[in-house]
C-alpha cells in the first residue's frame, strides 16, 4: 500500500531499539479531544514541513463515520501491538511468532527482523509503551472490500527501560522518578540509590516518538498493522 508518507519503515521490534535514539511526535488534535462530544478528531491531514499534501489523498478523504471509526479501530489495534511487543522484548524478543496475529503477513517479517536485534545484542525491556495523539491521515474503502487507514501517533516509550537480558531489575526510585528528577525531593539515601544504579549499568531509558501507522482489515474491528514509518515532519510530542 503506497499512499503519501515516504519514510523508513520499522518493525516495532526495530523500532523499539531505535526509541532510545530519536524523539518526535503526532500532529493535530488526539481523538480523545474532539470539542463537545468527546469523539475522534475529524480534522485535515496533516502535512510534513517538506513534503506538500497530494490532491489524491484530499480526495480519498472518507466520511466523518468512516474516520470516527477508523481512530478508535487504529487506536486498538496499535495499543495491543504495543502491548504484545512490550511482552515480547521483555523477553529478550524470543518467540516474535507472537506477533503474527497483529501484523499482515507481508509486514510480519520486518517484526521478525527488529526482535532479532533484542536478542542479538542479548537485551530486554522493562515497562510499558503507550500511545496518544492519534491523528487519523487517510480512511478509504477500497476495491472488493476492505479498509486502508493511515494514522499518525505518539509513541511514547519513556517509561521503558532497556538493559541487559541478565542484567536485575533497577531499584524502585530508579522507576519511580524516571522523567521527573528536577522535581525529586528524596533523601540522599535515594539520590545515591539512583546515581549508584547509572553509574554501573548501560541501561538506557526509550523516548517518545512520531510513528505513521499503516493498518488494513474488512472493518475497522479487524484491523491488523500493514508497516509503520518513522515521521520526520512537524509534531508536537
Amino acid at each position: 500500500m503506497q499512499l503519501v508518507l515516504h519514510h523508513q519503515r520499522l518493525g516495532l521490534g526495530t523500532l523499539v531499539s531505535l526509541v532510545v535514539l530519536i524523539s518526535g511526535c503526532a500532529m493535530a488534535p488526539d481523538i480523545s479531544d474532539a470539542p463537545g462530544t468527546g469523539e475522534p478528531g475529524t480534522s485535515e491531514p496533516g502535512t510534513s514541513d517538506s513534503q506538500p499534501r497530494p490532491a489524491a489523498v484530499i480526495a480519498q478523504l472518507p466520511a466523518d463515520d468512516l474516520f470516527y471509526g477508523a481512530a478508535l479501530g487504529a487506536t486498538k489495534a496499535i495499543e495491543a501491538y504495543l502491548e504484545r511487543s512490550d511482552v515480547i522484548t521483555s523477553e529478550g524478543g524470543s518467540d516474535p511468532r507472537r506477533m503474527a496475529s497483529l501484523v499482515t503477513p507481508q509486514w510480519y517479517p520486518k517484526e521478525e527482523e527488529g526482535f532479532a536485534r533484542f536478542t542479538a545484542a542479548q537485551e530486554r525491556t522493562l515497562g510499558q509503551t503507550t500511545v496518544d495523539g492519534l491523528q487519523v491521515q487517510l480512511a478509504r474503502q477500497v476495491p472488493g472490500g476492505g479498509l486502508d487507514i493511515g494514522v499518525i501517533a505518539c509513541v511514547d516509550a519513556t517509561k521503558v527501560l532497556v538493559l541487559g537480558l541478565e542484567d536485575g531489575d533497577p531499584p524502585a526510585e530508579v522507576l519511580q522518578w524516571q522523567g521527573e528528577w528536577e522535581s525529586l525531593d528524596g533523601t540522599a539515601e535515594e539520590w545515591e540509590v539512583i546515581e549508584g544504579f547509572w553509574a554501573t549499568t548501560s541501561a538506557r531509558w526509550g523516548q517518545r516518538n512520531a510513528v505513521v501507522f499503516w493498518l488494513v482489515g474488512e472493518s475497522t474491528d479487524e484491523l491488523l498493522v500493514d508497516h509503520t514509518e518513522q515521521w520526520w515532519g512537524i509534531s508536537r510530542c
